[in-house]
């Protein structure tokens, strides 16, 4: 019997959305971030006093549906991860790929590639798992996919997009503040793309009154910046941080011997004020150059390529940890090794907001679910990759 493919693809869509239904519906909330429940909690109540947390993520969770956290977050995480499908099939749609994989067979090496990597959109277990965990990756990824695929699409040279995009950016911000650091990507982006410097200014203004708008609606302050930034800084870099990354995939549990070691007396990590947190970041460096940069190196392998092993006790995580992390290195195999993979245009400019926007986990805390957002940017491209490639066949 002939097995159509795309009834085929077609299924497996069917059965993921199935999945994250039963998911959001059956299965109890896990509140793996505490801290960000409080604060949703706090803002629920219009208490909001944490100076410590980034703001954005706990306000979209914050109980608005409901009045109830526990709903508001399900619902959040579901509405983020149907639309990460919705925009990545548009884009799939834009690129005609249902045509161009008719004629192929189930074998061709083409068909195994597209198959592959939209199994993996559909069935990341982390997509599906952070829909019923209090954590903010399903929000960024959704908003991290909506602001590649208009990088994707060039913006059409829309004010209207540009606009969306800039918003989406400032929102993004709000929910990991170290995303300011795309500025300089889009500084690029537009400089090699873009003929016009006033979309430029059409794209950050926006960017800039969202998060306005946003912060002050939720902490009353207009540009109120979380406190955690030097405290991560520390964190991941330190005479104990490479130690910490090794057990912990994370070297946030470096701290109390750091503060020790640099004559910090305050019990509390957070109360720390960040002068003394940078003061004794460049202590380490002027003391342990050479520490620095083998933890730094560390970082990238522990932020992109280091399965975590550190719950799987069951066979089934550990084949689950090591499935995650075989796409990355597939993609930047390929775009070293490929120079036709390397010169798509997502590719191109997929890789280099990697780098940019992994720049800082890197210089400060890396830990391996920082990098799950990202995986969207692998997805995308690598069937961009073959859907052009498929045209030149």
């Amino acid at each position: 019997m002939k097995i159509n493919k795309i009834h085929f693809l077609f299924s497996l869509i069917v059965i993921a959305f199935g999945l994250s239904i039963y998911l959001s519906v059956f299965t109890p909330l896990v509140k793996i971030m505490s801290s960000y429940y409080d604060l949703a909690a706090d803002i629920k109540n219009n208490n909001y006093t944490n100076t410590f947390l980034p703001f954005g993520y706990s306000a979209l969770i914050s109980g608005y549906i409901m009045n109830n956290v526990e709903i508001t977050s399900k619902v959040v995480h579901f509405l983020s991860l149907v639309l990460i499908w919705i925009i990545v099939l548009y884009l799939w749609l834009k690129i005609n790929l249902i045509n161009k994989i008719k004629n192929l067979k189930f074998y061709d090496i083409n068909f195994v590639w597209i198959f592959f990597w939209f199994t993996f959109f559909f069935f990341h277990p982390y997509f599906l798992l952070n829909i019923v965990r209090i954590t903010d990756t399903s929000v960024t990824t959704f908003f991290i996919t909506a602001i590649f695929a208009l990088i994707i699409l060039k913006f059409k040279s829309s004010k209207i997009l540009l606009i969306i995009g800039g918003v989406l950016l400032g929102i993004l911000i709000a929910i990991r503040p170290n995303s300011i650091i795309l500025i300089l990507f889009f500084l690029i982006f537009f400089n090699k793309n873009f003929i016009s410097k006033h979309q430029t200014i059409i794209f950050f203004i926006p960017s800039l009154f969202a998060y306005m708008i946003f912060s002050k609606f939720i902490t009353g302050n207009f540009l109120f910046w979380a406190g955690n930034g030097p405290y991560n800084l520390f964190s991941g870099n330190n005479p104990y941080a490479y130690e910490s990354l090794k057990l912990h995939h994370n070297s946030e549990y470096s701290l109390s011997r750091a503060n020790e070691w640099c004559g910090i007396k305050i019990e509390n990590a957070h109360l720390v004020s960040s002068i003394e947190y940078i003061n004794c970041t460049l202590k380490y460096v002027q003391n342990d150059f050479f520490g620095l940069v083998k933890t730094t190196i560390f970082k990238m392998y522990n932020l992109l390529f280091r399965p975590n092993f550190k719950l799987a006790f069951e066979t089934y995580k550990f084949i689950f940890q090591i499935l995650i992390v075989i796409p990355a290195y597939i993609w930047w195999l390929f775009f070293f090794l490929n120079s036709n993979f390397r010169k798509e245009f997502s590719v191109k400019w997929g890789a280099l907001f990697i780098i940019i926007y992994s720049s800082v986990f890197i210089a400060t805390n890396s830990d391996p679910r920082f990098a799950l957002p990202l995986d969207i940017i692998y997805i995308i491209s690598a069937i961009n990759f073959m859907a052009r490639k498929m045209e030149n066949v």
